[in-house]
């Protein structure tokens, strides 16, 4: 990009961020609770089964007319918050909106009752926004909506995220790194191979479908899964590492399914205490028997909580990583192959009910870093046993 059209480009830049910030002093989460309304769409389906009639029926927050009028694009038929003087969408906004809308599937249409319910949930739609907007994701969102890309991408980013902070926000300077995808937060790891760490999983509020409510993308539910990208976009990102805590709110969870493309994970299961099995199977990790390997197999990565009392580690595995047993209540007997040759730091931090290690090597001649941390009394028997055993 030559320099006249880099400083056009940066002209264009400070005229929206200086349009945003006109737009933000009218919209915030007080000036939505008060403008909030909703409406009802519902319909009666049959061909969904033959046998039972089926019924689609939502309630739908809008904007009154004062704020549609100030903000709404009147070509659009649905709800639409615009940048005023720009070509530019609140995507923060309009998501937010969006996502609290409720589906009662199932439900026929009852016009005094849905009504009554329709004025409570707009009632708690306007105190979830009251107490959830949040300032720098509306910042963020519009910030990332301009065009950051191009054969300068590099340092074209890093100036427009400088423009942005200094019109933006001057005395608390916003990470734009990270964003939110459907109740998910990630933080931009390469921007060149477009790749991202998944850093937490806990959205403000859920997803919704035409056809029925979609909860959080990572509910606490018995199967969670994990993407490989963050959607089927051209600009979708892949999620190659999973962050510390991500999954500590999944005490229901039996089973978490890892996306293909994961290659770093930092330990993250300790908390899913129902926890059985953890799956993937790429080129850096997979999962046997439930457990989590390195994908040659020397590495032992992750034990899920609620495994089982007994396990014998595999034939080959060379180290049991850091805080692969953590808090592991239920495991009591530990079987450990002639290969291990070493135990990472704490691996059995808080195995309180670990009562005896069966080794094919004395524990002299292992590269151990400890298991008692600072919980616990975990001080399991060593029992030696011969190799060929």
């Amino acid at each position: 990009m030559d320099s006249v059209k880099l400083a056009n480009y940066y002209k264009k830049v400070a005229d929206l961020l200086l349009a945003f910030q006109k737009h933000m002093e009218i919209v915030n989460g007080d000036y939505i609770a008060k403008h909030l309304t909703g409406y009802i769409f519902h319909e009666w389906i049959t061909y969904r089964n033959p046998d039972n009639d089926w019924f689609a029926k939502d309630y739908r927050p809008d904007l009154d007319e004062e704020a549609k009028a100030l903000l709404c694009n009147p070509k659009d038929k649905g709800f639409y918050v615009y940048v005023i003087g720009t070509d530019r969408v609140d995507g923060y906004v309009t998501s937010l909106i969006d996502g609290l809308e409720e589906n009662h599937e199932n439900e026929s249409y009852n016009e005094i009752k849905d009504n009554e319910s329709l004025k409570e949930s707009i009632s708690k739609w306007k105190k979830e926004i009251v107490k959830g907007f949040d300032r720098k994701a509306q910042i963020r969102g519009f910030v990332r909506s301009i065009g950051l890309w191009g054969e300068d991408g590099e340092i074209v980013r890093r100036t427009v995220e400088s423009m942005a902070n200094s019109i933006l926000s001057p005395n608390d300077p916003i990470d734009y790194s990270e964003f939110q995808y459907k109740g998910m937060c990630f933080q931009i790891i390469d921007y060149l191979k477009r790749e991202v760490r998944l850093k937490s999983i806990n959205g403000l509020f859920g997803e919704y479908s035409r056809y029925g409510k979609i909860n959080p993308v990572l509910p606490n539910e018995a199967s969670v899964s994990i993407p490989s990208r963050t959607d089927a976009s051209a600009s979708a990102y892949s999620i190659v590492e999973i962050g510390k805590g991500v999954f500590d709110s999944l005490t229901e969870t039996k089973c978490i399914y890892l996306g293909d493309s994961v290659r770093k994970i930092e330990w993250s299961f300790w908390k899913c205490r129902k926890l059985k099995a953890i799956s993937i199977n790429n080129d850096f990790y997979q999962s046997i028997g439930g457990v989590l390997y390195s994908k040659d197999k020397k590495v032992l990565y992750a034990y899920p909580n609620n495994h089982g009392k007994s396990y014998a580690v595999i034939d080959g595995t060379e180290e049991i990583n850091r805080f692969a047993f953590k808090d592991c209540e239920m495991l009591e007997e530990l079987f450990l192959p002639g290969s291990i040759k070493r135990i990472g730091i704490n691996a059995f931090y808080r195995c309180v009910n670990l009562k005896v290690i069966v080794s094919k090597v004395p524990k002299e001649e292992i590269q151990f870093e400890g298991y008692v941390g600072d919980y616990g009394n975990v001080s399991p028997n060593w029992v030696i046993i011969p190799n060929d055993y």
